[in-house]
């Protein structure tokens, strides 16, 4: 078993599973983000998409890398 102090920074993180839910059906469901697209959500609040994850480049690497790694190259 994990020691008390453990639990208890766990806690801090941890979800039931109705309330790690919760985003996903509120955010496939609510009129309030009907037409929302290319959007990131973190729980219920809109985040900013950091530079790294809208770099056109390293997306087109990664997707022909992992073409390579499926052994589907282009």
């Amino acid at each position: 078993p994990l020691p008390k102090f453990a639990l208890r920074l766990l806690a801090l993180f941890w979800q039931s599973a109705d309330e790690g839910a919760l985003a996903s059906v509120m955010l496939s469901s609510a009129p309030e983000v009907t037409g929302v697209t290319g959007k990131v959500f973190f729980g219920l609040q809109e985040a900013a998409l950091t530079e790294a994850a809208t770099n056109d480049e390293d997306a087109e690497r990664l997707w022909d890398l992992s073409l390579a790694l499926a052994g589907r190259g282009r």
